[in-house]
């Protein structure tokens, strides 16, 4: 999908995109700002992940510490240079593919259709893991797309970013601890635990992000 100043003009957005016309207009890399925590670490890594343009970056630790700026700024940098990207609350990625399921008639094309196109995009920022119900659909449904994000990481064609609220790696399913601990993301430090103070509470008045 291809952002121009024309379809941001006229709203033109999959909402899927998951970024309003204002943050695709002004989230950049240096609005990250250094010395309140270890937001400026995460963004670093982040941004070095999206220059290679593959990889899956893992981002744990507690509330405030910048992650889903992070997120957001890889997804408008990367819709901004033309890339098909999306940044959305895990919760919000399966409502999407639960959608193909109130279609009365071809409904498997339906879901594979939606499952193709979080999974083909060039950029998936995925936020809020840990904030997932534990149905075996849900479950199904997260390995099928983490999974096929992973092949393609490791194949080197696209980008993974996701963030979570725990305090260990411990507390990822076993498929996906497997996955985002393959020595091809750690080597280059694509596992990123944040312990810095909550930045919300230095937060500007005005801050928009």
């Amino acid at each position: 999908m291809l952002i121009t100043k024309q379809s941001l003009q006229v709203g033109e957005i999959d909402p899927r995109v998951g970024l309003t016309p204002n943050e695709l207009r002004n989230l950049s890399w240096d609005l990250v700002k250094k010395g309140v925590n270890q937001a400026d670490r995460a963004c670093e890594v982040t941004r070095r992940a999206y220059m290679s343009g593959h990889g899956m970056v893992f981002m744990y630790g507690g509330y405030g510490q910048g992650k889903s700026l992070v997120l957001k700024i890889a997804v408008a940098t990367a819709l901004n240079e033309g890339k098909r990207a999306a940044y959305a609350n895990l919760a919000g990625v399966l409502d999407d593919i639960r959608i193909a399921y109130d279609e009365r008639e071809n409904k498997m094309t339906e879901l594979v259709r939606r499952m193709e196109w979080w999974a083909s995009l060039d950029v998936l920022a995925i936020d809020e893991l840990d904030k997932v119900g534990q149905t075996e659909w849900a479950r199904e449904r997260i390995f099928q797309l983490l999974d096929a994000r992973y092949q393609r990481a490791v194949r080197q064609e696209a980008l993974t970013v996701i963030a979570a609220n725990y305090q260990s790696t411990d507390e990822l399913s076993g498929y996906l601890k497997s996955r985002i601990e393959d020595n091809r993301f750690v080597a280059n430090g694509y596992v990123i635990h944040l312990k810095g103070t909550d930045g919300r509470k230095s937060m500007p008045k005005n801050w928009k992000y």
